[in-house]
């Protein structure tokens, strides 16, 4: 259901990326707040056992590399929070030492391409009339046995409809769970009336099964994992949602109020 998302009438693109709504996000918090921004390698959070109990230090130890730097420090935190999904691909970049009742070694992410090519498709081989054709913006498969899952054509965020009736051609985006071949682009191009721009690989989302075990958001005492809801549904929204309801939790928790607020704010 998420993926049919995108065949909706109302979808936005973000102008420059979706990279940019958490990074606008980061950058006004920062603005409203007093908090130090670290920017590195966060390299394992573990959990700290105080034997003296006026041992004032924290209760999770977080060791990073910091950005241009060879040396790795430890700091310890009353808190942590945790926002980037946990996998058996990333276990050998990052460790988490906390529980017994979280296994990061349970959780895989689904692997995907991102083909961008410039050509015209091939609509023979659908029985499609050249009017057909040129309506023609987004190719869904169902047959698993297909190295492709769809096709979509792309167009800028700032430019009208009419710059992309000037050629035959357009860019096309491809999704595929594994690398491409030529003669897979044959499958759905033209003839040889097309080039490859860029092909991207990327982790998109989790890989679920059924039943789906979901991971804790609060792994123990002090420690929560937002990316845990991705094991439910992955988009932005429900990660801004499981953030909402950690920052309740740990609120709630230090005896703090959070402050609310119902104003807008534009980048």
């Amino acid at each position: 259901l998420v993926s049919l998302m995108a065949s909706a009438s109302t979808l936005w693109h973000v102008e420059g990326g979706n990279y940019l709504v958490p990074k606008k996000i980061l950058e006004h918090l920062l603005k409203q707040s007093d908090v130090q921004f670290v920017k590195g390698h966060v390299k394992s959070v573990t959990e700290v056992h105080r034997i003296d109990i006026d041992d004032q230090g924290g209760n999770v130890r977080l060791s990073y590399q910091p950005t241009n730097s060879q040396l790795v420090h430890a700091v310890d935190y009353d808190n942590v929070i945790i926002a980037f999904p946990l996998h058996r691909d990333n276990i050998n970049d990052f460790v988490l030492q906390a529980t017994d009742h979280f296994n990061q070694h349970d959780y895989r992410m689904q692997s995907t391409h991102a083909n961008f090519l410039h050509g015209k498709l091939n609509c023979q081989q659908y029985n499609l009339t050249k009017s057909e054709c040129e309506r023609l913006k987004a190719i869904f498969y169902t047959n698993p046995s297909l190295p492709y899952r769809c096709v979509a054509q792309q167009q800028t965020v700032n430019e009208n409809e009419k710059q992309y009736k000037k050629t035959d051609k357009s860019v096309y985006k491809i999704f595929s769970p594994d690398k491409l071949s030529l003669s897979d682009y044959k499958q759905i191009f033209d003839n040889d009336n097309f080039q490859l721009i860029q092909d991207i690989p990327w982790l998109a989302y989790p890989k679920y099964e059924y039943p789906q075990k979901m991971p804790p958001i609060q792994i123990n005492k002090n420690i929560f994992y937002l990316n845990a809801m991705e094991w439910s549904s992955s988009c932005m929204e429900i990660e801004v949602i499981s953030a909402r309801n950690i920052a309740m939790l740990l609120t709630k928790k230090i005896g703090v109020d959070l402050k609310r607020s119902d104003k807008h704010v534009e980048f």
